[in-house]
């Protein structure tokens, strides 16, 4: 060959590349001025699952649109970071988006597997991790040269901008490993019934050997596949000297141990009326904008457990009653518990999933729900427990007694002195319309009538069981962000509305009250059998409290009303035995406020002299 040839082969050479050289800067030039953004990468990600958990941790409800619990990178375990890189990208650590070196890898291994060992299942993929996750996230699954250098320009960019922690995580967050599972802390649950952290390496590798084609290694039709494959991955992660050969030839004869396609464990959904209160609550305190995307997790205050046991429990016992029930639409049995030192919510209970029943007062008149709070109108004008009034039977009229305030409480068949009434009607109607209790809406109207619920109702008396103060009710106690964050937390918004003299007198009414209740310091006040019992014409309303624990229930229909023994026996056998469940320590006791004197009376007279063998503690 001449040196003219060689030369014009040389120059043609160095022109062709040359052009090239033109060509490839202009069209990396000209794609990238069109890219996508990558920085917000992070916003880019899809929604994951919002849930609310009970207080004694179970996942009450859910909502997602696509089935994903992003997990943070630290919580996730280096042996299954492991074995992705192993099955997806070798030199994960190593390349700087485009790993050159395995696409040249693949090619030749892909060749060779398909020709020489005719295994389709073999094959490997050129696209790193980086890749994946931009094709993912920003740009489409277009099948182009435009498409595939854009990817190849924004991996870089990305491996540029995040940390290799960082794009893992987001990457095993973001991919979809089938059954509906998105991310590996989902499909952990979709396919093993456990947590990450519960898994062994088998289970990791076997993660690893679905991104490749999720819907073809399903478990329960085609398990020989995902075993082969699982099995595979183990072998590339002892050649990346994460695990022994010894190690993964053991683990290869393990069986894959996953539950059918269906069984995996669900959040547990709640009546749908409480699951509706709980979201209101969250819209009121997060915003009706907050994002699902953000993965929430709400810790509320019911107390699953004991809320399956009462539902259970009123269900087994209304089965003797089902003459009186059947094809009833009146009956209604609602139960609603409360802290009434914090306003938790611990059960909220409604039989038949009916709208709340609302209890219709007249101001105007006497009302034996309105009881407690009369009384305290009554000490809050000075009165004493042991003053004596002139009380008149209801039924009769021309009947009266003098009697003692403590004795008349529990005498429902005497009315107060007039006098007395407007001074306690007064104190109810000024009590009633107190700013703290607007936002349950208790609004007396024109007519001085007012409706109320349970909710409210047990609102009301809440100042009366605890010292004077009244909390506003709630179910969310904090809402954590997917990284743990608090963004909420429900606070004490405690509020003094009612002396706290009067309020400890009113629960020394309302609890079996003799000298023995009293500690020997007389500091205390035992916290025994304390409850309010009250029926209205078309209810009966029952109050049983403690010192840190109210529990109100509304039974509604005339059936149940008619029954004499049926709220006796609800209490003793539902509600009594949810208490113990509710509570776990010993029932606390009242303080004595320190400016409540202890003095002995008459039992029968209320007198201070004359006490003979009949002297009782009374509170003054």
């Amino acid at each position: 060959m001449s040196l003219k040839l060689i030369a014009a082969t040389f120059n043609f050479i160095i022109y062709l590349m040359f052009f090239l050289s033109v060509i490839v800067v202009f069209i990396y030039t000209n794609i990238s001025r069109n890219l996508p953004e990558y920085r917000d990468i992070y916003e880019k990600q899809s929604s994951s699952v919002t849930r609310y958990f009970s207080e004694d941790g179970f996942v009450i409800h859910e909502e997602y649109e696509q089935y994903r619990l992003y997990i943070n990178q630290q919580d996730i375990p280096e042996i299954l970071k492991k074995a992705f890189i192993s099955a997806e990208d070798k030199n994960f650590y190593t390349h700087n988006g485009i790993d050159l070196i395995g696409i040249f890898r693949a090619v030749g291994q892909n060749l060779y597997n398909y020709f020489f060992l005719r295994d389709k299942n073999r094959l490997i993929g050129a696209s790193t991790i980086t890749q994946q996750l931009v094709k993912n996230l920003i740009l489409d699954n277009e099948r182009t040269i435009t498409r595939k250098v854009k990817e190849i320009i924004l991996a870089n960019k990305v491996e540029n901008f995040l940390s290799k922690n960082e794009i893992l995580e987001i990457y095993l967050n973001e991919i979809y490993l089938g059954r509906g599972a998105y991310g590996v802390a989902a499909a952990s649950e979709r396919y093993f019934n456990k947590s990450l952290n519960e898994l062994d390496i088998e289970d990791f590798a076997f993660l690893a050997a679905l991104p490749k084609a999720p819907s073809n290694y399903e478990p329960s039709s085609n398990y020989e596949s995902i075993k082969e494959r699982r099995d595979w991955v183990l072998d590339r992660m002892a050649d990346n000297n994460f695990i022994t050969n010894a190690l993964a030839q053991i683990i290869q004869q393990y069986p894959i141990e996953y539950v059918e396609k269906d069984n995996y464990r669900k959040g547990i959904i709640l009546d749908s009326f409480l699951v509706d209160n709980i979201k209101d609550e969250a819209i009121s305190k997060l915003g009706p904008n907050i994002s699902s995307k953000d993965q929430l997790y709400h810790h509320t205050s019911i107390n699953y457990e004991a809320t399956e046991y009462l539902k259970s429990s009123i269900n087994a016992y209304l089965k003797k009653y089902e003459d009186l029930i059947d094809g009833s639409k009146e009956i209604g049995i609602e139960v609603l518990s409360v802290s009434p030192i914090t306003g938790r919510k611990i059960i909220d209970f409604n039989y038949l999933n009916k709208i709340p029943h609302e209890i219709n007062l007249s101001i105007d008149s006497y009302n034996d729900l309105l009881r407690p709070l009369y009384f305290a109108g009554l000490l809050n004008s000075n009165l004493q427990l042991n003053t004596k009034v002139l009380a008149r039977d209801s039924s009769n009229s021309a009947i009266s007694k003098i009697i003692t305030l403590r004795k008349l409480f529990n005498f429902n068949n005497n009315f107060l002195p007039k006098e007395y009434f407007q001074n306690a009607n007064a104190f109810v109607n000024k009590y009633l319309s107190l700013e703290e209790f607007l936002y349950k809406q208790i609004i007396v109207d024109d007519q001085n009538e007012v409706n109320m619920n349970l909710d409210q109702v047990l609102s009301i008396f809440m100042p009366v069981t605890n010292i004077g103060e009244v909390h506003e009710t709630h179910y969310i106690d904090k809402v954590n962000d997917r990284r743990g964050g608090v963004i909420y937390r429900a606070t004490n918004s405690n509020k003094k509305i009612m002396n706290e003299n009067v309020a400890f007198k009113i629960k020394s009414l309302l609890c079996s009250f003799d000298n023995e209740s009293v500690s020997e310091d007389r500091k205390f006040f035992l916290s025994r059998d304390c409850s309010f019992q009250s029926k209205t014409k078309d209810s009966t309303f029952l109050m049983i409290f403690s010192a840190d624990l109210i529990v109100g229930i509304l039974l509604t229909g005339d059936q149940f009303l008619e029954e004499e023994n049926f709220l006796s026996e609800f209490q003793e056998n539902i509600i009594y035995p949810l208490i113990n469940i509710i509570q776990e320590e010993e029932l606390k006791d009242f303080l004595i406020p320190a400016n409540v004197r202890l003095i002995e009376i008459n039992k029968d007279t209320g007198n201070m002299f004359g006490l003979g063998n009949r002297n009782v503690l009374e509170f003054f």
